[in-house]
């Protein structure tokens, strides 16, 4: 085997390297999107809605009370079904945009 094939395989070999990391990389964030989708419980939604500002469970509650999110546009529903406590999931895609437009008031 001369250098140059030894080269290029050594090229391939890394080059397939390079495509499985890329793959698992992929499907991670692939997986990470999915469970940051749809209705979530408090918990959940705080740490899904971090990148939109949200800092806490507590800061996600507060913002809910000061009325940042809707239950009329779907953002958010009462879960609690008649308990005395109310149990609050929100829709994180919907929340998203709610944030956007909450945060872009308070700057305006």
């Amino acid at each position: 085997m001369s250098d140059l094939e030894r080269i290029v395989s050594k090229i391939y070999l890394d080059l397939q390297d390079v495509k499985a990391e890329i793959s698992q990389l992929r499907s991670q964030s692939e997986a990470k999107s999915k469970t940051s989708e749809g209705w979530m419980s408090t918990r959940k939604a705080a740490a899904a809605l971090q990148d939109q500002g949200v800092e806490s469970i507590k800061h996600l509650t507060n913002l809910r009370l000061g009325g940042a999110f809707s239950e009329a546009k779907g953002e958010i529903r009462n879960v609690s079904r008649g308990k005395n406590r109310p149990t609050w999931h929100y829709n994180v895609p919907k929340c998203r945009k709610a944030l956007q437009r909450y945060f872009s008031s308070l700057s305006d």
